[in-house]
């Protein structure tokens, strides 16, 4: 097995001799270089950080995502250095606050960074956050932190995505079982919008079902069927025949490649397709125009950047964790693991590793959770 954690000599002399680990002070992970993490001193903070607006928060979790990866890679984020501290979101208690009317010192608060892909740094001990950068909100005294963050990021790409339907709408979801997938099918149930998901394997299908189908509004078909294009008609408005008014309202697609262009065959005309990545494969982007050409349809790129750049976001995220703490609105965690092995989560792994990987292809269902200690 690999290192969870890379060391280098100078990193493990730094490491021995530095007071933070005499005294247990704040540490991070950092990305020192491409696909390289260490486990380092936290990296001194600029002295506008503590300004107007800020607060110092204790760690409890974090989580790891697609986005992770390509920061770990260096395809985006911050420069691999001693600063690049990498965590998107996550879930702590304010240790320190210049806003303490608003989250006063013992608080439990959840944050995710506004620029999603060009700010980080939740993956320490101890991170300090600017109003400004994080969109940030104090959890109810009644929800677990481990269950709001597993659904944090995610909530803000299902916020993005569902703005373009309403009550009434049948809209496809693939793929339904990631983080992401699951908070769209729950956050639509619960704006009256019916949900198709799209997964793969039946045992998946039959999880989200048992878990979620109480809400009435939610089918499952397993990709794995060589003809779930016509199960997916099937389950559509009408006969599923776009051209006679039957089919879907639109796709809401994190998937791409030939899953994107098989769904989007049941979108009626004028109709709406919303992309928010491709973990499956990339868009044939001329047959996606063309196909939205010829029945007027919308293609719209949407990201999590969107919703948490909005002047109204703290208050959509506060009523998304009071949904969470009234158990109408269940992220689901897949596993929680030591925040050391957090590379390793990112990388495939063979059959039989000690390692969980946000790759396993076909049985994870939800978000991995990292714990900060």
């Amino acid at each position: 097995q690999t290192s969870p954690v890379a060391f280098s000599a100078s990193a493990r002399s730094t490491l021995a001799g530095h007071p933070a680990m005499a005294n247990e002070g704040p540490m991070a992970m950092v990305l020192t270089s491409p696909s390289v993490l260490e486990l380092l001193p936290s990296p001194p903070r600029a002295a506008t950080v503590e300004g107007a607006g800020w607060l110092a928060v204790a760690m409890d979790y974090s989580s790891v995502q697609p986005l992770d990866g390509d920061m770990l890679a260096a395809r985006c984020g911050p420069a691999p250095g001693p600063s690049a501290v990498l965590g998107s979101e996550g879930v702590g208690r304010v240790v320190r606050s210049g806003v303490e009317e608003r989250f006063p010192v013992g608080s439990r608060v959840a944050f995710v960074y506004r620029r999603l892909g060009e700010e980080c740094g939740s993956w320490q001990t101890e991170v300090t956050l600017d109003l400004s950068s994080a969109c940030i909100a104090r959890l109810p005294t009644n929800l677990a932190p481990q269950v709001a963050a597993a659904g944090l990021t995610s909530t803000f790409v299902a916020m993005a995505c569902l703005r373009h339907f309403k009550a009434g709408d049948t809209v496809v979801v693939a793929p339904a079982c990631g983080a992401v997938g699951m908070s769209l099918i729950q956050m639509a149930a619960i704006r009256g919008i019916r949900v198709i998901g799209l997964v793969r394997g039946s045992e998946r299908g039959a999880w989200v079902t048992a878990a979620y189908g109480v809400l009435g509004t939610i089918s499952m078909v397993d990709i794995r069927e060589e003809d779930w294009p016509s199960l997916l008609a099937g389950l559509c408005d009408g006969d599923g025949t776009p051209e006679t008014g039957g089919g879907a309202d639109g796709v809401i697609d994190g998937c791409g490649g030939d899953i994107l262009a098989k769904a989007s065959q049941v979108v009626r005309p004028r109709g709406i397709i919303v992309s928010f990545g491709t973990i499956a494969a990339p868009i044939d982007e001329a047959a996606l125009d063309t196909f939205a050409r010829s029945r007027f349809i919308d293609v719209i790129r949407e990201s999590a950047r969107h919703a948490l750049e909005a002047s109204d976001a703290e208050r959509h995220f506060e009523a998304a964790l009071e949904l969470m703490a009234q158990a109408r609105y269940r992220p689901h965690c897949w596993e929680v693991v030591n925040w050391r092995d957090a590379k390793q989560v990112m990388l495939p792994q063979k059959l039989g590793s000690r390692f969980t990987s946000q790759l396993s292809s076909g049985n994870r269902v939800g978000r991995i959770l990292l714990k900060i200690s």
